[in-house]
């Protein structure tokens, strides 16, 4: 009778999980305040799964420690409203924060192995964040930005709960994300055929703009975090079709070939080149980790080039890749600070403002300079006139680098929290790749490990964890792969 009651509780956690997947999935396109919705859904069941599990073996020991921790975050809380700006609205900020957060810390004490040590890396990186207020020129707006851009991060281990309680089985994330990837390529092709501008068109969110022959702008999403997203479910369905075809039917093997297909166009269109810079750890890593015999290999291998040579032949890729190297070689020609190839062009302009988000980490290298204040930071130090940058370096508002942008804003201690909401979900997947003989764990963790390398080398050339969009994106999947790792394991 007990077991029974456990499967229907599995059952009934495997199905919630799955249509979280898919609202957020399907609709993360079309309107992600919507698509939100399946993420906050995971958050809170996590949370509320948590405390119904652990908190009735706790005893008095749990019920002091909670008490000093929220003394803790109380006193924190008023010395960053007094040190921020005690006379302004922001003043009760601090306490909303660590309030939010007490309920998180408290999980430490519940929570234990890989998922304390998720929940610790993304608590150090909130409280970076929240200190880094007390710096900021404008706190108002970084109070804003915390609740909008970073407090996301503490339901990386609540989500990976609820995704450790259920029976999640790869070849089910599979075919969610097969279609999904059919359904963004259909999209991508409207757009480029115009059809995305009609006003009947269910992913035009912004039927005003141009369509500059880049995919993205008609999705109602910056083309570079388009791309990005693209890539990153790109590499879950080859990672998946690559490490368990053997156990897949024919439709389900048919709907991820084209899946591929349709998001290989769709992130060609993007214009992404910090997306395209992926596509060979896409296909080589899972390539790799197959177990298919050496013809099929081969036979694979052969077609892998010949796809590569197509992507490589579209005349928009072919433009995109020759500006880079133009751009490139102009800018490092140039000798004349004010040169405008330093300033004009993509490539130079990014060149310039990390050269000037390291002078700004220079000034303040412990905690940064706080959110906002890149470029009053710039012009406090007059670096446009300094001679060695160009004059028109001041009026830019961020680096357009997730580790420039984390080191200019708080410090070392940014950086170092930014790299371990990379590194440690990496890591875990890394382990999990090649010691498992579990089929399906491997798959997972093949997925997982790619997700996070699309996003750090995204991350070169945009703050692709500073933008709600993305940070969402990337969060909801390193806890859904990270939970089915956990939960195959145990299985096992």
């Amino acid at each position: 009778m007990v077991t029974d009651n456990v499967l229907n509780e599995k059952r009934k956690m495997t199905f919630f999980v799955i249509s979280c997947i898919s609202l957020f999935l399907w609709l993360y396109f079309l309107n992600r305040d919507i698509a939100r919705i399946g993420f906050y859904l995971l958050g809170i069941v996590g949370l509320i799964l948590i405390y119904k599990d652990r908190v009735k073996d706790c005893g008095k020991g749990f019920v002091l420690k909670s008490s000093a921790i929220l003394v803790l975050l109380i006193l924190l809380a008023i010395y960053l409203g007094n040190l921020c700006c005690g006379d302004t609205s922001y003043y009760s900020k601090p306490f909303i924060h660590l309030s939010v957060l007490f309920p998180f810390v408290l999980l430490n004490l519940l929570l234990n192995g890989w998922m304390r040590w998720l929940l610790n890396a993304s608590l150090f990186y909130v409280v970076v964040c929240i200190v880094s207020y007390a710096l900021s020129d404008y706190p108002l707006h970084s109070a804003k930005y915390f609740e909008s851009h970073y407090a996301v991060y503490l339901l990386l281990s609540p989500i990976t709960y609820v995704i450790f309680n259920s029976n999640l089985q790869a070849k089910s994330v599979l075919l969610i994300f097969a279609i999904s990837g059919i359904i963004i390529g259909l999209g991508a092709i409207a757009e480029l055929s115009g059809f995305a501008s009609s006003q009947f068109w269910l992913f035009d969110e912004y039927p005003n703009e141009p369509n500059l022959d880049t995919v993205g702008i008609g999705l109602g999403m910056n083309s570079i975090h388009f791309g990005i997203v693209c890539a990153a479910l790109l590499a879950v369905v080859v990672a998946n079709l690559s490490t368990t075809v053997i156990s897949l039917t024919k439709i389900e093997v048919t709907l991820s070939v084209i899946s591929i297909l349709f998001l290989s166009f769709a992130l060609a269109m993007s214009g992404a080149r910090s997306g395209w810079v992926s596509l060979p750890f896409i296909f080589f890593i899972p390539f790799v980790l197959s177990s298919w015999s050496m013809k099929t290999k081969l036979l694979v291998f052969m077609m892998f080039i010949l796809g590569f040579i197509i992507f490589l032949q579209n005349p928009y890729v072919q433009k995109r890749m020759h500006l880079v190297t133009e751009e490139i070689a102009e800018y490092m020609d140039s000798t004349d600070v004010s040169d405008p190839i330093r300033s004009s062009t993509s490539i130079g302009l990014r060149f310039e403002l990390w050269r000037a988000a390291w002078e700004v980490f220079r000034e303040n290298p412990v905690i940064g300079v706080g959110p906002g204040n890149y470029r009053s930071s710039m012009q406090g130090m007059g670096l446009g006139s300094t001679g060695r940058f160009h004059q028109e370096i001041e009026i830019h508002k961020n680096p357009h680098s997730l580790y420039f942008k984390a080191l200019e804003e708080r410090g070392v201690m940014g950086i170092i929290s930014t790299l371990l909401l990379l590194v440690l979900p990496g890591l875990l997947f890394f382990m999990h790749i090649n010691k498992s003989q579990y089929l399906n764990m491997g798959a997972i963790a093949a997925s997982g490990l790619l997700v996070v390398i699309v996003f750090s080398l995204g991350g070169l050339t945009i703050g692709s964890l500073h933008k709600t969009e993305l940070s969402v994106f990337y969060i909801f999947f390193c806890a859904l792969f990270f939970g089915m790792v956990l939960s195959a394991k145990d299985n096992v």
